[in-house]
């Protein structure tokens, strides 16, 4: 939508705020990355990698540090549970779940 756009919101009979109803203005959200880039350098970078899908191929020419970055562009992040598989996996700290998640399921955990 566009900004201007807004005031006619409330002439459409069907919309309404109060029920869930959102809409979202793309310049806004725009300028809304660009300053978390500001702040973060890098944010809208990533979030443009959450909602792009790529595949690639890693290539004996490229530099090293661009085939690890288009091969985890081509990554999904996806929402788990995690499952215990012993009753002890509460002792254990995050870096040790994180390389249990990692070897076993191939998975990374954030």
């Amino acid at each position: 939508m566009q900004y201007h756009n807004k005031a006619y919101l409330l002439n459409i009979p069907s919309w309404n705020w109060k029920n869930g109803d959102d809409v979202i203005c793309l310049a806004e959200l725009k300028l809304g990355f660009i300053a978390q880039s500001c702040l973060a350098p890098g944010f809208s970078t990533m979030v443009a990698n959450l909602f792009a899908m790529r595949s690639y191929k890693t290539s004996l020419e490229t530099p090293k540090w661009q085939n690890d970055y288009l091969c985890g562009t081509g990554m999904e992040m996806c929402d788990t549970e995690h499952t215990p598989s012993t009753s002890s996996v509460e002792a254990l700290s995050l870096p040790k779940v994180s390389e249990l998640r990692n070897t076993e399921r191939h998975t990374w955990l954030w």
